[in-house]
């Protein structure tokens, strides 16, 4: 059973999961554009591990 899972933040989600579906990812969560402006996937990979991925990252900081 799987315990932790690890979120990727990436700069081109869209070319990553593209990537990951065709080297046969199972697709948790499939690609979506999130309301808050990211972009995100969630995949399990042939020996299970759950990876989230995305454009958004949480410790950017953001000038108000």
């Amino acid at each position: 059973m799987e315990t932790q899972s690890p979120y990727l933040v990436v700069s081109d989600c869209r070319a990553l999961y593209e990537k990951a579906k065709a080297a046969g990812a199972k697709m948790l969560i499939d690609f979506e554009d999130k309301e808050y402006g990211g972009q995100a996937f969630t995949c399990s990979d042939p020996e299970g591990h759950i990876w989230h991925i995305g454009t958004y990252d949480p410790w950017e900081t953001h000038e108000a």
